[in-house]
């Protein structure tokens, strides 16, 4: 009977998470969207009003950032100072350490989008293209954020009744 007690209990609990962990990939998609954003924020200010070269402001970011953002830009740094690549080719690479986050493929692409711009001399064209990408990423930070008030409580409770049901079945 107490194993019996154990597993109800186990397995409601389990069920539970599974539920809390859907809902919390959305908030984590949401704190990475925020870095990358804030990030290319920085990355905008050094072109705009830094007049910085490329490898120093990646540097600088680098220096500032934490988790991935760090890895990106170090990642970026380290290729620019080996100079066998163009600076889109180098973007574009980088890029691909932000497959190791919740970020989705479609803002990976929104990302990769300013390797068409960053090895143009224009600041102004950069500094437009950054404009957009960073407000691509805060109109999906706003969908995110009403997705995740929407299944929270739904994505709770559809857990805990998953896991009543799976106790129903079984005794």
């Amino acid at each position: 009977m107490l194993i019996k007690i154990a597993g109800i209990i186990l397995i409601c609990t389990s069920s539970t998470f599974l539920g809390i962990y859907h809902v919390m990939k959305i908030k984590f998609h949401i704190r990475d969207l925020n870095l990358l954003s804030n990030a290319l924020e920085i990355l905008k200010s050094e072109i705009e009003f830094g007049i910085t070269p490329l490898n120093e402001a990646t540097e600088n970011i680098s220096k500032h950032s934490s988790d991935f953002i760090k890895e990106f830009f170090l990642h970026m740094n380290k290729l620019l100072e080996e100079k066998r690549l163009c600076a889109s080719q180098i973007w574009l690479n980088a890029t691909s350490t932000l497959n190791k986050t919740y970020i989705d493929s479609q803002d990976i692409e929104i990302v990769k989008s300013f390797a068409n711009v960053i090895s143009n001399l224009d600041r102004n064209l950069q500094i437009e293209s950054l404009n957009k990408i960073i407000l691509s990423l805060q109109k999906k930070i706003l969908e995110l954020e009403n997705q995740y008030q929407n299944e929270k409580k739904l994505y709770y409770n559809l857990g805990f009744l998953l896991g009543l049901l799976t106790i129903i079945i079984f005794v």
